[in-house]
């Protein structure tokens, strides 16, 4: 099996060797930066579900702290009305 490079046809040839060399290089470059792309996804997953539950105890405590202000305003009284003097 040969490949043909700048018109000539081989094997074993040098600028053929060098390709295919250059080639499992960025080969095993592109599967490095996979492997870390798999890694940071975990991380950002990790951290993803860490905010989520943060994100939920805030809003029990939004509802919690909601309820009693609702509660307190219910309690509390009017204040009456003031009646102010017109000056002339």
């Amino acid at each position: 099996m040969g490949v043909e490079i700048d018109g000539r046809l081989g094997h074993n040839d040098y600028r053929l060797r060098k390709l295919t060399q250059i080639l499992k290089e960025k080969d095993k470059e592109i599967e490095a930066i996979k492997e870390l792309l798999k890694e940071e996804i975990k991380k950002a997953e990790a951290e993803e579900d860490k905010f989520k539950v943060r994100v939920e105890k805030l809003k029990a405590a939004i509802s919690t702290l909601e309820g009693r202000l609702k509660f307190y305003r219910s309690k509390r009284s009017p204040k009456p009305e003031v009646e102010t003097k017109e000056q002339s």
